[in-house]
């Protein structure tokens, strides 16, 4: 933990993303950890690259926290930090001035478009997610589904609400699967994977494609003609990066390893703990 609070520097916050982004999760929240406990009482009048610097350091810390909370092996370390995740979240998301800066700064610390406050939103749903998986409390998921319809209103840019929306269709689908949850899921991997493809984003809609092929597997023969449809679209994107050729076999062994992982939370977790108490204030 940094002695004093204070807002990191530029060249901290790119070190910090590109280690969050390779998955060195603990390195990139120690870099930007003088956030934690940094006065926001006049946050709001702070000068621009301030302010872009220090959402951009938030949102870092927090999706770095709750992704490492992902990697944990055991209840006790999930809930160690997620307590972590839910005091930034609670100190600084939900702060009114980071609130409202949040909304009204739209660019990121190298002037590109941003949605600092629709990113706050899917840190905050992803978890609730983490906080279902430990608890193995259903309302936590249905919460989680129900929180993404703002957040996908909110959303400007279209990649990231179509994500937005099959993420949600798919977790609906998940959670009950009918022949109407399969169609709506259906119809968000198009939308979703189009927006992709138009912004020349392959890995995205590599990823959307591999996501929705590994759902529509397990519905057997109903869902062969849906493989079909997904894997056209996969291949189209790896045709344009053959960088990303093994995005398919990467999210096969994932959604295995988190099958795997959420058992184990809830095997490991102590008599009489509840950690339902660690759900986010509404």
């Amino acid at each position: 933990m940094s002695e004093k609070p204070r807002i990191p520097t530029r060249s901290q916050i790119i070190r910090a993303e590109r280690e969050r982004a390779s998955g060195g999760y603990d390195y990139a929240r120690d870099q930007v950890d003088g956030i934690i406990g940094f006065p926001l009482g006049n946050f709001s009048r702070r000068n621009l690259s301030q302010q872009q610097r220090f959402l951009a350091a938030s949102r870092i810390y927090t999706s770095a926290t709750i992704s490492w909370a992902r990697e944990q092996w055991n209840a006790p370390a999930v809930a160690e930090e997620l307590t972590r995740a839910r005091r930034a979240i609670v100190d600084i998301y939900d702060h009114p001035e980071v609130q409202t800066t949040a909304r009204r700064v739209n660019t990121g610390i190298n002037n590109e478009s941003y949605e600092y406050h629709t990113e706050m939103r899917r840190d905050k749903i992803l978890y609730t997610l983490t906080l279902a998986g430990l608890t193995g409390n259903n309302a936590f998921l249905t919460a989680a589904i129900n929180e993404m319809d703002a957040t996908i209103a909110e959303a400007e840019e279209p990649t990231v609400k179509t994500l937005l929306q099959f993420d949600q269709q798919r977790l609906r689908h998940r959670q009950t699967p009918t022949e109407k949850s399969f169609t709506n899921l259906t119809t968000a991997f198009e939308s979703a994977t189009h927006a992709s493809l138009e912004a020349s984003n392959w890995e995205r809609a590599a990823t959307i494609s591999a996501r929705y092929i590994l759902d529509v597997e397990k519905l057997g023969d109903t869902g062969e003609q849906a493989v079909r449809r997904g894997r056209e679209v996969y291949d189209n994107a790896v045709e344009n990066d053959q960088n990303i050729a093994n995005i398919l076999n990467r999210e096969r062994v994932k959604e295995r390893v988190e099958r795997n992982r959420y058992a184990a939370w809830q095997a490991s977790t102590p008599d009489g703990v509840n950690y339902s108490e660690l759900q986010l204030p509404r």
